[in-house]
């Protein structure tokens, strides 16, 4: 299995890292695409995954898709790497505010994850909700799941109002983990 990161920065980075340290994934099978040259070269001098400036290199080998930048630079991106995207492809995306099913119509596909990380994520101690669409199987989810859990813990809510909803209770939760 071939994961992408899209997303050089903070939260692409840290699932990238977390990813490669973690035993579900043999080295070189994480890429991360990012679209500044500098951040790529730098990228590029660490050995456990391979960094590209260019979708059409690395899109297609993908199996599934972290996408890890900003929402207001998703309408972009989507154009870039639609073509490129496959329908058997997982797309699991970390941006706020952007839905499954804008996510959906804008590649053409319809196995989308929508994940929550909070910050605590970038020292392994994170706790992420997520939600599916339908077309995600089981057995793909807990697979998702696992990638997930390289930053800390996880937490399946059934729809994506309670994405939102659920940052406070993972706050709770990630204090009273502490506590104990």
């Amino acid at each position: 299995m071939r994961v992408l990161v899209i997303g050089g920065g903070n939260m692409g980075s840290t699932y990238a890292e977390a990813m490669s340290k973690s035993k579900l994934l043999r080295k070189r099978n994480i890429m991360i695409l990012d679209s500044a040259e500098d951040k790529v070269k730098s990228l590029t001098k660490l050995s456990h995954f391979d960094a590209f400036l260019k979708p059409e290199d690395c899109v297609p080998e993908a199996h599934i898709i972290f996408i890890a930048v900003k929402p207001y630079h998703s309408e972009e991106l989507f154009k870039k790497i639609k073509p490129l995207v496959s329908k058997g492809q997982i797309v699991i995306s970390i941006m706020a505010g952007v839905s499954i099913e804008r996510i959906q119509s804008a590649l053409g596909i319809s196995k989308v994850v929508r994940a929550m990380p909070n910050l605590p994520a970038q020292i392994g101690k994170g706790m992420t909700s997520f939600t599916a669409s339908p077309e995600v199987s089981k057995v793909e989810l807990l697979t998702v799941e696992n990638l997930i859990d390289t930053t800390g813990r996880s937490i399946y809510v059934d729809s994506e109002v309670f994405l939102d909803a659920s940052t406070g209770i993972r706050e709770v939760v990630r204090h009273m983990s502490f506590i104990s």
